[in-house]
């Protein structure tokens, strides 16, 4: 949650692409979460990762009716399970009422 609250880190997490100017002039930088793409989300933050003793992991924080939800995925076989995996726990948790998936 403590990066969530750092300004700068925000606008740059919940976008597709975010332009950094930098002293060798502007950077593109290319968010790899593809659950920013699905309209149906309100993604507001997220870390996607890999390593082989966790697999492919997510981390993303979505809002859905002013409810925030923070969901981890961890030990997916393929990336596109990761997405799978978090939308739907995060759905579950809004469903459910709740406001953290476990």
């Amino acid at each position: 949650r403590a990066a969530f609250s750092v300004e700068w880190i925000a606008p740059i997490a919940a976008h597709p692409e975010y332009e950094v100017a930098t002293s060798k002039g502007p950077h593109l930088i290319k968010n790899t979460n593809k659950l920013l793409n699905d309209a149906s989300l309100h993604v507001t933050a997220g870390k996607t990762g890999f390593i082989n003793e966790a697999g492919y992991t997510l981390v993303t924080r979505m809002q859905k009716d002013d409810r925030d939800v923070i969901v981890v995925v961890l030990g997916c076989d393929t990336v596109t399970h990761s997405f799978q995996d978090a939308k739907a726990l995060a759905e579950k948790a809004w469903m459910q009422g709740k406001t953290a998936a476990r």
